[in-house]
């Protein structure tokens, strides 16, 4: 087959140049080129399209992109020769460099002279090696590391080995191999498109040449074997494949499928795959952007297409044209884009110091954080601290996120009393009252210092919440008994475990009381010690701290499920990161090594059990672990929080099957592990979802032109009237305080909302400013049960114009807070 495939290369070459305009309507889902380039120096040379850094010649294309100071976008042309910059490239099959990203720096901002590059080993040598076309030299100081970051020697790599490198540029211009990282993973990957181009072993999808062998498996639509001579030119097919050590592409699966579905007008979220010159693809899904598309940032004001990038996190409006296309009417960048850049840890401060330029630094478990003017530092009694305060050996919880050039910024610090007494639930909100939360019967007061989050980590008020949300609740109990809440995270999906870690007050004959909750332990209990080794019920004794999961049974009785007893070490922390590397027996998040073993329990977003295998480089986990003695760590416990493949998508059910929904014009297959919802988060049937209802549903596009629903939630009550005709047929059953419209307003906008039920009810709605103040009151008074708007004309109480910027407004029915959105006034 070599021998064919030699032959064949060459005729695939020029196939790719024929269809290479084919392309944009073709769906590219994973990319096939893993090897990259990345360095920081003066330019040497600058052209209308290249640019030389450290003896290297970088091409660049219409989609780099080009940053300055405070990541602002700049021209290609705004560069010159010698200009400090930090150059990201990816590595093409010619071998040259296309520049993917070039930010402009200070001097001190980079360390002139790295490369860091990932690629095959092309020649090696008793002292160098060739990765990428660049020459490599070592010495006695050069560390060469295995798969699972074991030590191993120079001599033990080979040519066609799989290598990440990290160099420094010698005075001579030739490169020093500081660090060597063997991964010798196999490249997989999928495609799917049109077959372009066919030969009696090869075919061409996406201007790419997949080579075929005996071994190759071809199915068919029904998933039946067929034989590769029966593919045929125009086909649509999904490719799943792998790059070979010389570079060309294997497949091992081809199965022919139906096209995509188009859609019609609807709404989707998800990662920005690609980016063209007048196109993005998002999930999987190429979408067109012309002069009319709206593009807005998370706060509604207007952008350029040009401020895009790549995995940003947007949410977009499209609507299929009468060719077949889809058209973007709207871009908005989500809050949550920088998920996979943000981190969180917990535990001691390693190192304190300040830098030549006056700049605050603080080391926590690896991570080296900058403080600034911005960062938020409390004491353990949430009392305002200084970097000052700050002392080694502290325990603080860190919450920070990567920057543009790597480093990390801190932008919460939180002291901790290495002694408090904390506990973790994780349920559904029984009631909300008085800034109290109740969670599984269990009343936790909430103050301004109490963090609240999304699921994504991106700040919530208390007022966001609701009945019946699935919430981590993280506390300790007061002295007089009662609980607080350092901070609560609203859980993107709904479960039906419950989950307790705390201390166990009192032991029955056939239960244990947990924070005040008694849970009964049966036969099918399955009960672990502190080596996650079987024991029987009597092993479990008061004072013992346990982690708990349970089912409310019919009878309103907690059920526990497993229950195992924990050792807390002063050593224990947790992280919130995004998965960089997984090993056999561990994986990177953030920067991190983790050790995975027997113990380590892993959970999906179910709160499901799984195995290391299930989990995969991009989801953003949290990460509970211990430090050992010899300074490793050693995950306790894994839990997946975010999924580049799970997408948020929100139409009109416009029709429905046993396995099937149709959002808009948009299919979504259903399984057994679909949840449907009502707007109170009450579990429902499938018949229970109305035709032509406003629903949201989560789905996973790891297969995109067959998503699964995940969850079905119908949306809350949006219809409104005007306060002169308060009542429409039919009594609402729940509050809701809808999104303002327009947003941005210039100079007035409309806030509507919903009062449940028919009875009479104290109604006050407020603006306030960002800093908190209330600038305006534009309702206080009684109304009945029913459907309101009101027109805000960007004045305050005294009737002077506001300026322009981001303003928030609450509903309060009953001197309780309901809800709080955000709105733009841009004159």
């Amino acid at each position: 087959m070599r021998s064919l495939i030699k032959n064949w290369r060459f005729l695939g070459l020029l196939l790719m140049v024929g269809v290479v305009l084919l392309l944009a309507g073709n769906q590219l889902l994973a990319s096939t080129n893993d090897d990259y380039v990345e360095t920081a120096g003066v330019i040497e040379a600058i052209g209308p399209d290249s640019l030389v850094v450290n003896g290297l010649t970088f091409w660049v294309d219409a989609n780099t992109r080009v940053y300055g100071k405070h990541h602002r976008s700049l021209n290609f042309a705004d560069l010159n020769a010698g200009d400090f910059v930090e150059v990201h490239a990816q590595v093409q099959a010619d071998g040259s460099f296309l520049a993917t990203r070039i930010q402009r720096k200070e001097m001190d901002e980079g360390e002139p002279g790295k490369l860091h590059t990932k690629g095959f080993i092309e020649a090696i040598g008793s002292d160098s090696l060739v990765v990428n076309g660049v020459t490599f030299w070592v010495n006695d100081q050069t560390r060469v590391r295995g798969e699972h970051d074991s030590w191993m020697q120079f001599s033990d790599l080979k040519a066609g080995d799989y290598v990440e490198i990290e160099a420094q540029r010698q005075m001579d211009g030739s490169y020093l191999a500081l660090e060597i990282h063997l991964e010798n993973q196999m490249r997989g990957f999928e495609v799917k498109g049109n077959i372009e181009a066919i030969g009696t072993d090869s075919l061409v999808v996406n201007g790419m040449t997949f080579w075929v062998d005996s071994l190759t498996q071809v199915l068919d639509k029904e998933d039946q074997p067929i034989s590769f001579s029966d593919l045929q030119v125009n086909d649509f097919v999904e490719v799943r494949a792998q790059r070979l050590p010389d570079g060309s592409l294997y497949a091992y699966k081809i199965k022919k499928e139906e096209a995509s579905s188009h859609f019609d007008e609807m709404e989707m979220k998800g990662l920005i795959q690609e980016l063209g010159a007048d196109y993005l693809v998002v999930n999987g899904l190429t979408i067109q952007v012309n002069a009319s598309t709206r593009i807005e940032d998370e706060e509604g004001n207007p952008l350029s297409f040009s401020d895009l990038a790549l995995n940003m996190y947007v949410e977009v409006k499209v609507q299929v044209q009468a060719d077949g296309s889809y058209l973007a009417l709207k871009i908005k960048l989500e809050e949550s884009h920088n998920i996979y850049s943000k981190v969180e840890v917990r535990g001691t401060i390693d190192s304190l110091w300040t830098d030549n330029a006056g700049n605050n630094y603080l080391r926590v478990l690896g991570y080296d954080f900058l403080v600034d003017a911005a960062t938020e530092i409390r004491g353990p009694h949430h009392q305002m601290f200084s970097y000052s305060d700050l002392a080694l050996g502290m325990l603080v919880e860190v919450k920070g996120y990567q920057q543009s050039n790597g480093s990390y910024r801190a932008a919460e610090i939180h002291v901790e009393e290495s002694n408090r007494y904390e506990l973790e639930i994780s349920s559904a909100i029984d009631t909300i009252y008085d800034q109290t939360v109740v969670v599984s019967g269990i009343p936790f007061q909430t103050d301004s210092a109490t963090i609240i989050v999304d699921a994504f980590h991106n700040p919530m008020n208390f007022a966001d919440l609701q009945i019946g949300m699935r919430v981590e609740v993280k506390g300790y109990r007061l002295s007089d008994g009662s609980y607080y809440a350092f901070k609560i995270k609203v859980e993107e999906f709904w479960q039906s475990v419950f989950e307790f870690e705390a201390q166990i007050d009192s032991v029955g004959a056939n239960w244990i009381l947990l924070m005040g909750q008694t849970i009964y332990v049966t036969d099918s209990t399955q009960i672990l010690d502190e080596n996650k080794m079987p024991v029987n019920f009597s092993y479990l004794q008061k004072g013992q701290w346990v982690h708990v999961r349970a089912w409310l049974s019919d009878t309103g009785q907690l059920i526990a499920l497993k229950i195992r007893v924990k050792t807390k070490r002063p050593f224990d922390f947790e992280t919130h990161a995004t998965i960089d590397t997984i090993y056999a027996n561990g994986l990177r998040a953030g920067g991190i090594d983790f050790l995975v073993d027997q113990n380590t329990e892993i959970y999906d977003h179910f709160d499901q059990p799984i195995t290391l295998a299930d989990l995969q480089i991009g989801m953003f986990v949290e990460i509970k672990a211990v430090q050992q003695t010899d300074g490793s760590y050693l995950a306790t416990r894994i839990k997946v929080e975010g999924n580049p493949n799970f997408s948020y998508m929100n139409g009109a059910l416009s029709g429905r099957a046993a396995d099937m929904i149709i959002v808009g014009n948009a299919s979504v297959q259903l399984t057994s592990q679909t949840v449907f919802l009502d707007e109170q988060f009450n579990v429902i049937t499938l018949d229970q979802l109305p035709l032509g209802a406003q629903v949201n549903v989560w789905a996973d596009y790891s297969t995109p032109t067959q998503p699964q629903a995940i969850q079905v939630q119908l949306s809350a009550p949006s219809s409104v009237t005007v306060i002169d005709n308060p009542l429409n047929p039919g009594v609402p059953k729940a509050y809701a305080l809808e999104q303002n419209y327009p947003n941005p307003f210039n100079p007035t906008t409309v806030i509507p909302f919903t009062i449940a039920g028919n009875q009479w009810s104290r109604v006050r709605l407020e603006v306030f400013n960002i800093l908190g103040q209330k600038v305006r009151t534009l309702f206080d008074g009684v109304v009945q049960g029913g459907h309101y708007t009101f027109t805000w004309d960007g004045r305050d109480q005294n009737g002077q114009l506001l300026p322009s910027g981001i303003y928030f407004y609450r509903l309060i029915v009953n001197e309780k807070p309901v809800q709080t959105r955000r709105m733009v006034f841009m004159k």
